[in-house]
């Protein structure tokens, strides 16, 4: 068993903001925006029950946890240790965000047709070119709280 109040997590906004300055590798992923309706219909028909929200200036986001922890977010919530950082939301099914917004997502359960980073909740059409980045849990977790920590 360990000894959680031993355990220090500790990041500086320095650390923050480094991520952000980042500009990351690029990934060959994202579609045409000429093509966001063909798909906005395709999440349409395929997942009725999620939200679909269209972004740009994005980066996939690799948590850098242990073996352990990702298999534990594999087997027991059917999760990979990627989130999908959006620096621009260009539509929202849901209105969670507004045209122009930064959107965080939660852990990613799979990436289909090149484009669709899917989400328990949500399918992100990730429009243009993005990148692949890397975060400790600490950052990302303070980064999806809004730095509340």
């Amino acid at each position: 068993m360990v000894d959680k109040s031993s355990m220090s997590i500790t990041f500086s906004i320095e650390d923050v903001a480094r991520f952000y300055k980042e500009v990351g590798d690029p990934v060959d992923l994202g579609c045409c925006e000429n093509d966001m309706q063909k798909w906005i219909s395709y999440c349409e028909e395929k997942y009725p029950y999620k939200g679909i929200c269209t972004v740009k200036k994005w980066a996939v986001v690799e948590c850098k946890c242990t073996e352990y922890e990702a298999l534990l977010l594999k087997e027991r919530m059917g999760l990979k240790p990627f989130v999908l950082n959006a620096n621009y939301v260009v539509w929202d099914s849901k209105a969670r965000w507004r045209e122009g917004d930064f959107a965080c997502s939660f852990y990613l359960v799979d990436i289909e047709e090149n484009c669709l980073f899917i989400t328990k909740n949500t399918c992100y059409i990730l429009i243009g070119e993005g990148h692949k980045k890397s975060i400790s849990p600490a950052i990302l977790h303070a980064i999806m709280r809004g730095l509340s920590c």
